[in-house]
């Protein structure tokens, strides 16, 4: 890791958050089309599953910071073990490290040991080992070692030329030795590692370069059951939804996706239509509102959906940090938020808790 994200000129970072959310972004999105396009030629069912798992672990892992970005709920799961958030890292870059003819080692594993924010963890532990991968020579050895003491720590050590002693006092200022880095990864880590109440640390005078993230312990708690899919298909089958979206590839997607639960899909992809339009199409049991097609005449186009459908309830769906949330929920009793980017299981659960509040 020699040099690694060291300072070579002051990256621009445009909007306060942003870079840095779309430089973690930009990693996890990285991985996700390295599995796809090894999906996509691999001939052994087994591996190809795999290789889905993989992409769709770290596309929802890019999903999470995306909607942390505009302010979306923390979505963490709970405490997790360390080892596993370790080792899924490790498996997510594996076509990378194959790629690069290098051993990435675990040790150490602490099965017991739990953290919290385990997207923000392995968003920090990808950008380390990234970093890693650019400086090790081929047919060398990453080590990675888990283990505790006052909390949790995951120490990253590449066989590099290490960091060059004048780049040291401002490592984690921004700005990039890596092609094609951003100037950002190792100064945004730390600032992570620090929201979850640890750190991310140079280790100097060791062979190569080493870096250590501190992580607090968390207590083992519980983690309430996910509500099995087969109820919530039941849940929205046999209903009729509109939805107004101007994104004819988020249309597809909901077509397909909500078809195959057995739900009846109109599709909008113009917000000034919806009063001429809706007569003609009869009435519906859910509307999901894209707030971008319909921003332009918000009462007008909510107006028109209640005259023609009363008793539907709504989903609403935005992929910006918005204002707006309160008050159309006080307006409207039964409706629902959804972030983009969202997965189709949010906007079946939405639509199966608004079903559920009209029979209630």
């Amino acid at each position: 890791m020699g040099g690694n994200d060291g300072n070579d000129g002051n990256a621009e970072l445009g909007p306060s958050g942003a870079a840095e959310a779309l430089h973690d972004v930009s990693n996890a999105l990285t991985v996700v089309l390295g599995w796809l396009e090894e999906a996509a030629q691999e001939v052994d069912p087994a591996r190809r599953v795999h290789a889905l798992e993989v992409a769709t672990r770290k596309a929802r892992e890019a999903r999470v910071l995306a909607r942390e970005a505009i302010g979306a709920p923390d979505e963490d799961i709970g405490p997790t073990p360390i080892a596993c958030i370790v080792r899924d890292v490790v498996d997510a870059l594996a076509i990378e490290v194959a790629r690069r003819h290098v051993t990435v080692a675990i040790t150490g594993q602490e099965e017991a040991a739990r953290v919290v924010g385990s997207a923000a963890i392995s968003h920090v532990l990808t950008n380390l080992l990234l970093n890693a991968l650019e400086f090790t020579p081929e047919r060398s050895t990453i080590h990675v070692r888990i283990g505790t003491g006052n909390g949790v720590f995951v120490e990253v050590r590449d066989e590099g030329p290490g960091v060059h002693p004048s780049i040291l006092p401002r490592l984690f200022g921004g700005g990039s030795r890596r092609p094609g880095g951003a100037g950002i990864g190792l100064r945004h880590s730390r600032e992570v590692a620090r929201k979850l109440g640890g750190d991310l640390v140079h280790v100097a005078g060791t062979d190569g370069a080493t870096f250590v993230l501190e992580l607090r312990m968390a207590a083992s708690t519980p983690i309430p059951p996910p509500r099995p899919s087969m109820m919530l298909r039941a849940a929205v089958t046999g209903t009729r939804v509109l939805v107004v979206e101007d994104d004819r590839a988020v249309c597809d997607l909901l077509e397909a996706g909500l078809g195959a639960r057995g739900v009846s899909v109109v599709t909008l992809h113009d917000g000034e239509s919806l009063a001429s339009k809706l007569p003609g199409l009869g009435p519906f049991d859910a509307v999901l509102l894209d707030l971008s097609p319909i921003a332009h005449d918000l009462d007008g186009a909510l107006s028109a959906v209640r005259s023609n459908s009363p008793g539907a309830g709504i989903v609403f769906i935005s992929g910006s940090a918005i204002a707006l949330e309160p008050a159309l929920t006080e307006r409207f009793a039964q409706t629902r938020w959804v972030r983009k980017p969202f997965e189709l299981g949010e906007i079946a659960q939405a639509l199966a808790d608004l079903m559920a509040a009209k029979s209630t």
